[in-house]
């Protein structure tokens, strides 16, 4: 569709001008597999790379070094975390995510207020450490807590020296 040919072959009006993303699990015993496998999208056409949520601030830096020879954009997942239950959930029952025990213990039996609060104080320093190894980050918003994307966007604005319009606050 990017060269204006349909899938069934006919011209289309204009051609189309689609990028293609593609998943990327750092959280896996053998880094340099994933890796491989991740280099096998890109060879067969993949613009970007997103990966899961990474809850664990050295595998953040060792993603950034094994994947710093791509000439394509990275973007870290970062998901808040909203309660203690949310974070064993994610961990215990959702493939591809994988929380350190740190995280697992700050976030022990936090629910409602507290929860999203150390949710949130995990996710800045887990940003602190993304952005000063990549150009880009991409947020989850959890349970439709639109509020925690809020402030973590605010957080990494600020933090860039980027200001923010006064619509968004």
């Amino acid at each position: 569709m990017n060269d204006g040919i349909s899938f069934s072959g006919k011209p289309l009006k204009q051609k189309a001008n689609f990028v293609i993303g593609a998943a990327f699990n750092p959280n896996v015993k053998h880094l340099d597999k994933a890796v491989q496998r991740l280099e096998k999208k890109i060879a067969s056409g993949a613009d970007y790379i997103m990966t899961q949520p990474v809850y664990d601030q050295e595998l953040i830096v060792k993603i950034a070094e094994a994947t710093a020879h791509l000439d394509i954009p990275v973007f870290i997942g970062v998901m808040p975390l909203a309660s203690g239950r949310n974070a064993e959930f994610l961990h215990n029952e959702v493939p591809g995510i994988q929380l350190t025990d740190e995280v697992r213990n700050r976030m022990k039996g936090l629910e409602g207020e507290a929860g999203r609060a150390e949710g949130d104080a995990i996710a800045k320093e887990l940003l602190d450490v993304a952005t000063a190894h990549f150009n880009g980050i991409y947020l989850m918003t959890p349970f439709m807590f639109y509020d925690m994307s809020a402030q973590l966007i605010e957080y990494v604005w600020e933090k860039s020296g980027r200001k923010l319009s006064p619509l968004f606050r």
